[in-house]
């Protein structure tokens, strides 16, 4: 074996072993947190401050994969949060819950936002403070729901609704921010943003309109079939949200 794959091969080792543990380490979390009847997300997220940049240890050998592997981790959960729901539902949770999604913005930005006017930090700061206290995690709060076994509670539907909510805000909160940050003009701005509720306008008319033919179109292929086009869907999604910084 040549120095060159001997190296490779010693990486991809211990890439494996970091990797492998990491997994076998939150499923032990999770067996805890199931014990214990709690959420595992605090568990994992001590586990990542004990393991990441800054703790005891660093995974850097395997780092890449894992980050890549917890954005995929997401977009999967939220497909699966997404499947509890039918387009009927979503259509009427978008009619009614706008009264509730402002009032949720107002509660949350404000808190932020005078904190930051009140510390005197500059126009930035205080729009990205704002949006801190404002926005909620989306995959936390799936997380959430599904180990505490609430998916079917009364009140769901409506916390869903928030989140989906915050979620199509988004569109317009963070080209804002990143304007802001990157001191792009208010054209550039402007274009940004368009572009953003543009494509959230597009996803959610196939989503509403046409997710009845489409299902129709992946059923026939089997399992096997269906299980690739469906992930492969929820990537394609999920890398073109990311590019358009939805």
């Amino acid at each position: 074996m040549t120095p060159v794959l001997a190296a490779v091969s010693g990486e991809t080792a211990e890439a494996f072993i970091q990797i492998g543990g990491v997994v076998v380490l939150l499923a032990v979390l999770a067996r805890i947190a199931g014990r214990l009847g709690i959420t595992a997300i605090p568990l994992y997220l001590l586990a990542g401050l004990t393991l990441g940049e800054g703790g005891l240890t660093s995974l850097e050998a395997g780092q890449d994969f894992l980050a890549i592997s917890g954005q995929i981790g997401v977009l999967l959960l939220l497909f699966a949060l997404g499947l509890e729901y039918t387009a009927d539902e979503l259509r009427h949770g978008l009619r009614t819950g706008t009264g509730s999604g402002v009032v949720d913005a107002i509660a949350n930005f404000a808190p932020g936002f005078l904190a930051g006017l009140a510390l005197g930090w500059e126009t930035t700061s205080v729009v990205l403070l704002g949006g801190v206290t404002w926005v909620s995690s989306s995959g936390v709060v799936a997380k959430v729901l599904t180990d505490l076994h609430r998916l079917g509670n009364r009140e769901t539907p409506s916390v869903l609704n928030v989140l989906v909510i915050e979620d199509l805000a988004m569109a317009v909160y963070l080209p804002i921010a990143a304007a802001l940050v990157a001191g792009r003009t208010a054209l550039d701005t402007v274009v940004t943003v368009g572009i953003a509720l543009a494509a959230v306008g597009v996803i959610l008319m196939l989503a509403l309109g046409s997710g009845a033919r489409l299902s129709a179109m992946l059923a026939p292929g089997g399992d096997e079939s269906l299980l690739l086009s469906i992930f492969g869907l929820t990537l394609l999604v999920g890398g073109l949200a990311e590019q358009l910084q939805v």
